[in-house]
């Protein structure tokens, strides 16, 4: 019997759907979920508020992801960054992914939320990257970013020291608190519409036993 009721239930989450994505904005490590809509005004409201921004990203990309959150965060400015790795992306030719390998190594600040045209500057021992992208990787203290300079722009993988990281640490646990609560009401919303039906049977079921015992004994009365 429930199992029917269950497929009923299934059937009827189909019509009203729980929203797989959600636009969540960080300012200030303070993180809020603003709907679906990126033409709402509360979104573009909050979107104003900085001129410019960076996608947030915590492990690796999951395109099945459920739920799917987009999430951006204004401007961060990341100190005594160490590159790990640097490769070029789309169809550069071996002079830039030679130019951008030899970043391995170096110390550098990274921009996070550069603007459209603002390019990193590499000059003699400085290195300052633009960059429109921060991925949390597993690692404590690794992240990856997507970088522009003139003729070139690629993934940096880097490491933070622990005492240049606090604003990014901050982030994390405010994106990560985000992302739990939306999972939260998933689950919630997944107790309630799966099970709906079975819930009303045995409300119903419960309602006609309490009348027919009641209506027994005004009888036997």
């Amino acid at each position: 019997m429930c199992i029917p009721l269950l497929i009923l239930g299934w059937i009827t989450s189909k019509f009203f759907p729980f929203d797989n994505h959600s636009l969540i904005v960080c300012q200030h490590n303070f993180c809020r979920n603003l709907g679906t809509d990126i033409n709402n005004g509360l979104y573009k409201h909050a979107k104003s508020q900085s001129p410019s921004w960076f996608e947030v990203q915590v492990g690796d990309y999951d395109e099945n992801a459920f739920p799917h959150d987009f999430i951006s965060a204004s401007t961060r400015i990341v100190r005594n960054a160490k590159i790990i790795s640097a490769s070029a992306s789309g169809a550069y030719g071996p002079e830039v992914e030679s130019f951008m390998g030899a970043l391995a190594g170096q110390q550098a600040i990274v921009k996070l939320g550069a603007s459209n045209d603002e390019r990193s500057i590499i000059k003699n021992n400085f290195i300052k990257l633009s960059c429109n992208e921060l991925i949390f990787k597993a690692q404590e203290g690794k992240y990856a970013s997507t970088c522009y300079g003139d003729g070139w722009s690629g993934l940096v993988n880097y490491w933070v020291p622990s005492d240049s990281r606090s604003e990014l640490d901050e982030l994390l646990n405010s994106v990560n608190n985000k992302i739990d609560s939306r999972k939260s009401e998933y689950y919630l919303y997944m107790t309630v519409m799966l099970p709906a039906f079975v819930y009303a049977f045995f409300v119903v079921s419960f309602l006609i036993w309490l009348f027919v015992k009641a209506a027994r004994f005004v009888k036997s009365g």
